[in-house]
């Protein structure tokens, strides 16, 4: 009788690339983080549990991230057309 297949850790999930090879990522707090090393190594493991002991960074509340729609509302005039439109 064969052995039964181990259950993945927590959180990890694994993607074939469009090259056929396998990427795995850890998935919490909305975010992804991708672990470089091969899967079964000591240095996986140790990505891993990097991975997740990194704490979801807040954002400022009421100030829009950058490269959002609302960096407009921050600019001085906004609302209004600039030109003879």
């Amino acid at each position: 009788m064969t052995d039964m297949p181990r259950p993945r850790p927590p959180f990890l999930s694994r993607e074939v690339s469009r090259h056929g090879r396998a990427i795995w990522y850890v998935r919490r707090y909305g975010k992804r983080i991708r672990l470089r090393s091969d899967f079964g190594t000591p240095e996986f493991d140790t990505e891993y549990q990097a991975a997740l002991t990194s704490a979801p960074q807040s954002s400022k509340k009421g100030e829009p991230a950058a490269g959002t729609l609302g960096w407009h509302r921050v600019l001085p005039g906004h609302g209004r057309m600039a030109g003879p439109f």
